[in-house]
């Protein structure tokens, strides 16, 4: 496929006017969060439930503008290349492979301008696993039970119990890493669900995530370690 370019109409001029240079800086900065009109685009083919992966309801986000921490409303983003903030779509020699049907959130953005256009009226606006399966109840009610046993709202207040030097905080945080590890191959054995599709279902893994809250978690068969991320003394 050959890379896409912008009109010469949309492109800097040598003046510096702003406009967009297709410079890729946005693709490899972050893949896009996705809007209910991006359901099409699952129903066309363009994109599979293989290629995303879920933002869970209050999820410790780190800022790529800053580096702070924030809290996430539950969020649909297209996968990252491992160990990239790069879009898994974005080819540095052929462009966007989807920039025909991309998201829509990639049509609108335009990095020279971060006046938060594109954050205003998210909360309506945003694709959800609701919105996904609405026609699957049995993958609705697993939501729904790893919701009620793996939130990050019952992470966070076992963490605060924890850093009060309430001992059994440590169980409560092992008990949610447990049943968030072993729900994934159950759920993919049992309900015939493709692995690749379990981030989308799950959100990513907790044994992972966990880190955001300085909390450093190890697994050794069915034992888990917790200890906590030392903090790096400012230079």
């Amino acid at each position: 496929m050959e890379k896409k370019t912008i009109p010469d109409n949309k492109i800097s001029n040598d003046k510096g006017a702003a406009g967009c240079k297709s410079c890729g800086e946005c693709c490899r900065g972050g893949a896009p969060t996705l809007l209910k009109q991006d359901a099409e685009l699952f129903k066309s083919g363009v994109l599979k439930q293989s290629d995303v992966y879920t933002i869970r309801e209050n999820e410790p986000v780190i800022s790529k503008k800053d580096n702070s921490i924030y809290e996430s409303i539950e969020l649909i983003r297209i996968k990252e290349k491992p160990g990239t903030s790069e879009c898994m779509f974005y080819d540095s020699e052929k462009g966007c492979a989807i920039y025909d049907n991309r998201p829509v959130q990639c049509v609108q953005y335009e990095c020279w301008d971060q006046s938060g256009v594109l954050h205003e009226g998210l909360e309506s606006s945003r694709l959800t696993r609701d919105d996904l399966f609405a026609e699957s109840d049995e993958i609705i009610e697993i939501i729904r039970h790893h919701e009620d046993r793996c939130s990050y709202k019952n992470i966070k207040d076992a963490v605060y119990m924890l850093g009060v030097g309430e001992e059994a905080a440590v169980d409560e945080l092992i008990n949610i890493l447990q049943y968030d590890t072993y729900s994934r191959p159950y759920i993919e054995e049992n309900f015939s669900i493709n692995p690749d599709m379990l981030e989308l279902i799950l959100g990513r893994p907790l044994i992972k995530t966990i880190e955001t809250f300085g909390i450093q978690a190890s697994q050794d068969g069915d034992n888990y370690m917790l200890s906590r991320i030392e903090e790096e003394p400012k230079q």
